[in-house]
């Protein structure tokens, strides 16, 4: 594997997490260094397997969550707010207002 790139060996590594026979399976980002075309493709995964298995997944790149999620947790200052729509981001101080522009 020395001769792919550390976006593809992430991009397999989460694959191989993701079709085990886990009934939960735990993402801290996935989707950091990985190709938008690879996301894509994790998220047609993540879509397909949700309805067999649960996921926990963090990322900071919340936009790349938000059409694969059911339900939104936002773990700021040692608080957590549900996230009910992505403006709810900037309501307890995630994102800039400018960010939904």
């Amino acid at each position: 594997m020395d001769e792919l790139s550390g976006g593809i060996r992430r991009m397999i590594e989460t694959l191989l997490i993701l079709y085990t026979d886990a009934r939960y399976v735990l993402l801290d980002e996935p989707f950091s260094n990985i190709a938008p075309l690879y996301i894509d493709e994790l998220n047609i995964h993540i879509k397909r397997l949700k309805a067999i298995k649960g996921f926990i997944i963090t990322d900071h790149y919340y936009q790349r969550i938000l059409d694969i999620s059911d339900r939104l947790v936002l773990l700021n200052n040692g608080c957590n707010y549900r996230i009910d729509k992505p403006e709810d981001l900037h309501t307890f101080g995630y994102v800039p207002a400018s960010a939904f522009e």
